[in-house]
């Protein structure tokens, strides 16, 4: 037997204060709904909702239920704290070791030279790569002074173009470093057969500090 009367849904206007702006909340759906270069009507069928509904909640005609933000942070593997304006964190906490694993791998060579040598490889997304070397960047600018609304605007546009390349980019583009001991680093055996071997691959293979 149904009861009766309506159904209280929980919306982001009860979550955040009345007369807090609901803008950064449309414009962070349309621009995941962008960036993962989707229609309002490809956004509105993964979530099982009209091309309509989409278009109002961008526009900010209609109110984002919980259940809606949860609908679409799990359509971009975002958090809901992300869609709903709650901080910076796009990161999902029980997703980071599976996100880890598919851009991050360490896997073992065997490499013969007068004795069979195992070599561990760590081999990372070149996107995921490049953007680490861009934290580390804006670390250096830090300690140069330069003013933190410049480092930031660098950083989300950074971030932005790391985020377009993961759409577009191959899954087996890859940097690989060999994870070296002090004891490989003294053999010129061992290093030479690594020279050897960058200069064979297309791939790159560097040294690990």
């Amino acid at each position: 037997m149904k009861k009766s009367g309506a159904v209280n849904r929980v919306s982001y206007r009860d979550v955040k204060s009345k007369d807090e702006s609901f803008s950064e909340v449309v414009k962070r759906i349309k621009k995941l709904r962008e960036l993962n270069n989707e229609s309002q009507e490809e956004l509105a069928k993964a979530v099982n909702m009209t091309k309509y509904t989409i278009a109002n909640i961008e526009q900010g005609k209609t109110n984002l239920s919980l259940e809606t933000a949860m609908l679409i942070a799990g359509h971009y593997h975002v958090s809901v704290d992300y869609i709903c304006g709650m901080g910076n964190d796009m990161t999902v906490a029980n997703d980071v070791l599976d996100t880890l694993c598919r851009y991050v791998m360490i896997s073992t060579r065997t490499m013969h030279m007068r004795q069979a040598h195992k070599v561990p490889f760590l081999s990372i997304n070149k996107s995921l790569f490049d953007y680490l070397n861009v934290l580390d960047k804006a670390e250096q600018f830090k300690k140069d002074n330069v003013a933190d609304e410049l480092i930031s605007a660098w950083l989300e546009k950074e971030k932005e173009k790391t985020l377009h390349l993961f759409q577009r980019e191959s899954k087996d583009s890859f940097v690989e470093y060999a994870l070296l001991s002090q004891r490989d680093i003294a053999s010129d055996e061992v290093m030479e057969l690594l020279e050897n071997t960058y200069r064979d691959s297309s791939g790159d293979i560097k040294k690990s500090p």
